[in-house]
């Protein structure tokens, strides 16, 4: 039905999707629990404020390519209907299942633990994201742990015990033995010490498990991802396999689209993009993470940051400030707009401009060809759209989008009636 509806009317489909399922969730659920009961995969549940989508690529990835496992991916599909649909497309015995899962609300992740019992649970962050919807980090921490409840007898819980609340977690339950930690932490059963994470040598690090120890190369950006990259190995060295393999299949395998990824231009210009989602706790994350991105001349342009609360325009003023003396050039967008105004004589060493004409921040990203070109925002501003002119010209120029579909996948960019 959505198929041919996205067809007439994008916007229309994304509005009717919900409802769509509300019809057909009774039959969506008992086909997803058959499915489990009849081909018993190795359930793996990933949930937590961000990093879930990276951790579920790179988890998904390295079972397949590294160890041959025949893996189910539920990679960007993470509400309720796509879980239970991703089970109804289990199609053998002994399949690795790999979802990430979301819980937006109070009680969303009640039917894990009604209907998935899971082998492996892993938490990434807990953060700001839907804060509004629970009121305190501590609310959201308490649905996303109904994923560890969901573990069966002898599953096990992969805890980030860099972030403060999954420590905390981490602390309550140490005497358990199902619970296998990650970090940078000390502590941590699977902790990494970073060597590099600049833009031009990329991720590098120092692995230790245990008694063993590993120098790992990636192909990432910064140390923001590392927790999801910790993530992936800390689930397969709880399902019990070497990390050797896993070390050795990393190192070429690329960021997911949008999520810090690193494009060229035909030219040579580099874009690190990264306009998916732009929590304001997770951006300030980010600013700080520019320093260590950093190498050789900065250009950043910042759309819109969602969960600022009461902050309003103050979340972009620190943010720029905070990115400013790692940067040559800041362009605020959509929701940065008036705070980039505002900063546009303040800086000697970094240029700040405002604009809201995505041809003109075009015209102006070409001029800086020996720059690292960052985008961060938010899905809303649609900055996605100024790697595409990069490559070819596009027809849409709209900002702010509230469409969900992500711009390479929207009719709309390039209208092939036009072409």
């Amino acid at each position: 039905m959505s198929i041919s509806i996205k067809k007439i009317n994008l916007k229309l489909a994304e509005r009717l999707e919900p409802y769509y399922f509300r019809m057909v969730r009774g039959f969506e659920r008992s086909n997803a629990v058959r499915k489990l009961e009849k081909f018993e995969p190795f359930t793996i549940g990933i949930t937590g404020s961000c990093g879930k989508s990276t951790t579920t690529k790179l988890l998904s990835e390295l079972l397949a390519e590294a160890y041959k496992e025949d893996v189910h991916s539920g990679l960007g599909n993470n509400t309720k209907r796509w879980v239970y649909r991703g089970l109804r497309k289990l199609e053998r015995p002994k399949q690795t299942w790999v979802q990430e899962i979301s819980g937006g609300e109070p009680g969303y992740l009640d039917y894990v633990i009604n209907d998935i019992p899971l082998d492996i649970a892993i938490l990434t962050t807990i953060g700001g994201d839907h804060i509004s919807a629970f009121g305190t980090e501590q609310a959201i921490l308490d649905e996303k742990s109904k994923l560890i409840t969901a573990l069966k007898p002898d599953g096990v819980a992969c805890l980030n015990i860099d972030d403060a609340h999954l420590a905390g977690l981490s602390a309550l339950r140490k005497d358990q033995k199902n619970i296998v930690t990650y970090g940078l932490h000390k502590d941590a059963d699977i902790r990494a010490e970073i060597i590099s994470a600049n833009w031009q040598s990329r991720l590098q690090f120092k692995l230790f498990a245990g008694q063993e120890q590993f120098d790992v190369s990636t192909k990432f950006v910064g140390s923001l991802l590392l927790t999801s990259i910790l993530a992936a190995l800390a689930a397969i060295h709880a399902k019990g396999l070497p990390l050797g393999p896993a070390i050795e299949k990393l190192a070429e395998l690329e960021p997911m689209m949008n999520h810090m990824s690193v494009h060229q231009t035909v030219s040579g210009q580099t874009y690190l993009m990264d306009a998916f989602k732009a929590p304001y706790w997770a951006t300030k994350l980010f600013a700080t993470d520019v320093a260590q991105i950093k190498k050789g001349k900065t250009v950043l342009v910042l759309g819109q940051i969602s969960d600022t609360g009461n902050t309003g325009s103050r979340a972009y003023r620190q943010i720029i400030r905070a990115v400013a003396p790692h940067c040559d050039l800041i362009v605020g967008m959509d929701g940065a707009f008036r705070a980039a105004a505002r900063f546009e004589h303040e800086f000697d060493h970094c240029q700040v401009i405002a604009s809201n004409d995505i041809v003109e921040v075009h015209q102006l990203l070409g001029q800086h060809k020996d720059a690292l070109i960052i985008v961060k925002s938010g899905r809303r501003s649609k900055l996605w759209r100024l790697w595409e002119m990069a490559q070819a010209p596009i027809d849409c120029h709209i900002m702010p989008c509230d469409l969900e579909t992500g711009c390479p996948f929207c009719p709309k960019l390039r209208d092939k009636s036009l072409m």
